[in-house]
């Protein structure tokens, strides 16, 4: 720390700044106080793994390859790999503190949008799931301001096929700052989340908005939507109804009501995943049928409906196309792709 001072001093302003961020400080009012800085810099690692992207040359992503050997050979759902690896990290993700959670409506209202819908999960909701346990935060920062999130959700009772684990993950507000995009900052979160978990890592989902043909899916299909009325509804939380809805599904979870609704129709039952989305302009807040029992419970729940706009992955009578989607298992081959939407009870 000597040193970085006697440098300072030798140095002009601007070659000061360019020296602060190498050396990782920041001078003061004559005091030098260590910070962290996101500089990318100053090169890259040597080691080979870390000059890629998260998803190339890492033994837990799914590959065709296992998954056309899994499904010809009839193997059931499995982990592709038990081993402790680690993987290289270039800056830091931490934790994020209660100071970070006051940050994360307005960063994922800005940067977890599109142009159609604009994401507004409430503080409350956000305190409430990482007071409980059921989410991890992951943040990286520059100068204290937040330029990357990742929500670790935790699946309790995940079912794949016949297969089970009692506990799984998803990934969930994977959010950069434009400014940072392409520069590692989702690779860092991405591999700071795998280094966290412990040995075996179960698997953990991932939806993907669109389609990437180079990773094998665990399920995909495509979304359709339909404006409802609103209207009073009513909603219940029996296991077994949830049980009852997923019976069909290939992928599916023990049923937790944080985020998905169970509701009654007279025609039936249907679970709706809430997003936390509203759409632009009219702001109509927008749900995910993970599970139903008729499609004539789901056309009775638009008439009336606590939803201004419903998701389903099974075309309906004027229901109009959407967009497509992708559902896939790190650190698991699961043999085959299912065409359903996997029905997870947040």
């Amino acid at each position: 720390m000597r040193r970085a001072i006697e440098l300072l001093a030798a140095t002009s302003k601007v070659a000061q700044e360019n020296l602060l961020i190498t050396l990782g400080v920041r001078a003061t009012l004559g005091s030098v106080k260590t910070f962290h800085v996101w500089d990318f810099k100053r090169g890259r690692d040597d080691n080979q793994l870390s000059r890629m992207s998260f998803w190339k040359s890492n033994p837990m992503v799914p590959s065709w390859t296992a998954q056309i050997s899994s499904w010809w050979s009839s193997y059931p759902p499995r982990l592709l790999e038990t081993r402790d690896i680690r993987l290289p990290t270039r800056g830091e993700a931490y934790l994020a503190t209660q100071e970070d959670l006051h940050q994360l409506p307005e960063f994922w209202a800005r940067w977890f949008s599109t142009p159609s819908c604009r994401c507004l999960v409430p503080l409350k909701h956000i305190q409430n799931m990482v007071k409980a346990g059921r989410w991890e935060i992951l943040v990286v920062r520059n100068r204290g301001e937040i330029i990357g999130t990742l929500v670790h959700k935790f699946i309790k009772g995940l079912h794949v096929k016949g297969a089970f684990w009692p506990m799984a993950g998803m990934i969930d507000y994977f959010a950069i700052h434009p400014a940072w995009r392409k520069k590692g900052v989702g690779r860092c979160l991405l591999s700071t989340l795998h280094n966290m978990i412990p040995t075996p890592i179960p698997p953990q989902l991932i939806l993907w908005e669109g389609i990437k043909p180079s990773i094998p899916p665990l399920s995909i299909g495509s979304y359709w939507s339909k404006r409802c009325v609103q209207g009073p509804t009513l909603a219940c939380s029996d296991v077994q109804i949830w049980k009852q809805l997923v019976s069909v599904k290939g992928v599916w979870s023990d049923y937790e009501a944080h985020e998905t609704q169970i509701f009654k129709t007279s025609s039936g039952f249907l679970a709706i995943w809430n997003t936390f989305h509203r759409s632009i302009p009219d702001g109509l807040s927008i749900g995910i049928i993970v599970a139903y029992s008729s499609k004539e419970a789901v056309e009775e729940f638009t008439m009336s409906s606590s939803y201004g706009i419903l998701l389903s992955d099974t075309q309906i009578n004027n229901w109009n196309y959407d967009s497509p989607y992708q559902w896939i298992a790190y650190n698991l081959n699961p043999g085959f792709t299912d065409l359903t939407l996997p029905a997870i009870g947040f």
